[in-house]
This record gives C-alpha cells, sequence and structure tokens, in this order.
C-alpha cells in the first residue's frame, strides 16, 4: 500500500508511482488489473491512497487495487521546544495565510541507507495522509513523506514573525 506520486502513460499501460513511507516504487495497471474504487474516485490520481497485490512476489504488474481518498500538503520544516514531533509550516497558496501542524510518521524518516535521520529545519516536505484536515485539528499523521526540493531553505523573516506571534519558541537544531 502507498500513495500514489505519479500516474503516467506507458503504451498501452498506466503507470503507477507509489510512495510507502520513504520507499517510491513503480506499478503497471495491465488490461486484467482488477480495479475497486472508493467513495467519488472513478480513476487513480495524485496523492490518492491505494492498496495493491502483484501477479508474483518481483513483479511490478498489477493484480488488483483499490483506491482511497488520499491527501497530501507540502510545507517547510521547522521545531519547536514545547514539542517532541517535527513541525510543518504551510502557507496557503490562495489566501497567503500560514498553517502549522505536528506531524507524527508510521515509519520514521530514513535516509538512502535505511538510518533514521532528523528533517533538518528548512526542508521542503509534501507529506501524505488518509483523513482530511478538520477545523482546529493540528496533527497530521503521515504514511509518507517525499522531499519538494533538495535545496533546505531557512525560515524567512515572515515565517519567524508568524511563528513569534503563535507564541512557539524555536528550538536550536
Amino acid at each position: 500500500q502507498g500513495y500514489v506520486v505519479n500516474v503516467r502513460e506507458d503504451g498501452k499501460d498506466t503507470v503507477l508511482t507509489t510512495i510507502n513511507g520513504h520507499k517510491s516504487s513503480e506499478f503497471t495497471i495491465k488490461w486484467y488489473t482488477k480495479e475497486k474504487y472508493n467513495e467519488d474516485a472513478k480513476s487513480v490520481q495524485v496523492g490518492d491512497h491505494i492498496k495493491l497485490s502483484t501477479t508474483g512476489s518481483n513483479s511490478k504488474n498489477l493484480k488488483k487495487f483499490s483506491v482511497y481518498a488520499g491527501y497530501s500538503i507540502a510545507g517547510k520544516i521547522f521545531y519547536t521546544e514545547d514539542s517532541t514531533t517535527p513541525m510543518l509550516l504551510v502557507q496557503s497558496k490562495a489566501t497567503k495565510t500560514y498553517y502549522v501542524y505536528s506531524l507524527i510518521f508510521d515509519q520514521a524518516p530514513v535516509n538512502d541507507k535505511g538510518e533514521p535521520i532528523t528533517l533538518p529545519v528548512g526542508s521542503q516536505i509534501n507529506v501524505f495522509y488518509s483523513y482530511p484536515l478538520m477545523g482546529g485539528n493540528n496533527t497530521i499523521v503521515t504514511g509518507a513523506m517525499q522531499y519538494t526540493s533538495d535545496v533546505i531553505e531557512p525560515l524567512t523573516e515572515d515565517e519567524i514573525a508568524y511563528l513569534t506571534f503563535l507564541n512557539s519558541t524555536l528550538a536550536e537544531t
């Protein structure tokens, strides 16, 4: 299972790129693949949560899959002195309003060698999760994340001013 991060056509087949925790994989929808769409879904979209099985232990061809609503949000990592988890600072593209979320990872972030890492302040990431964010909910339990940039971007003066306005004490990391 995982979250769909890319959908592309390859000849007559559709290839899905999924991410689960830190691992990215590609799977191919074939003519014989059994497809199940839940809720209002009619096709596989980027951000969807997908449960799947393949035609064999090393196969990338899908025998069947089920698609569920999935969600994602992009932002910048920071830490506060009063939190034990990484925080995500998100800015709405439409209103330019900032939002802050505490992140809980299903699987701890790891490096290419599979070793646990601490996400540096300023890391720009996209997190994927299974339940919509409701008003007042400031915690995201994420099943997967991916970097949206290789560049670590320090918090800007505006971002620091917003966090200070919230009475957040930034942690030294």
